[in-house]
């Protein structure tokens, strides 16, 4: 009786390409670089494409993947909360998320000014619309 752990051995063993592949990406000299697929040709992505037509993804499926994509594609989303500080570092407001930090500004200091600009000021702590800002520690 063969076991997976047979077959294995006996094709590592016998194939010698696959046996300096596998020495040439588990051996590498200097810095370890991550396994890059090679890309897909086109008649491969047309193989997958026909496999799929027809199928349809369940409801539920379809919640997952709205939920996991949530805010990829709006450039306004900051979901984490924000603090916003005067220049001398006193807490001027908070804010629930990044969007109504952004709301505020573009209301009242710049109609300019993107969500992106805030999240890399809370990042790096510059001053930004001429406030500093940080994001909220949940303990306070």
């Amino acid at each position: 009786i063969h076991t997976k752990d047979d077959i294995v051995k006996d094709v590592f063993l016998k194939n010698n390409e696959f046996r300096t592949f596998f020495y040439n990406k588990t051996h590498k000299q200097g810095p370890r670089k991550k396994f890059k697929m090679p890309k897909r040709s086109i008649e491969h992505c047309k193989k997958i494409s026909e496999a799929r037509k027809g199928k349809k993804a369940s409801e539920t499926t379809k919640k997952k993947m709205s939920e996991s994509r949530l805010g990829r594609n709006n450039g306004n989303y900051c979901p984490k909360p924000i603090n916003m500080y005067n220049k001398n570092g006193d807490l001027i407001l908070s804010f629930e998320d990044g969007i109504s930090a952004c709301e505020y500004v573009k209301n009242n200091i710049n109609i300019k000014a993107t969500t992106r600009e805030i999240f890399v000021a809370c990042r790096t702590g510059k001053i930004r619309y001429e406030h500093k800002w940080s994001f909220k520690d949940l303990t306070e």
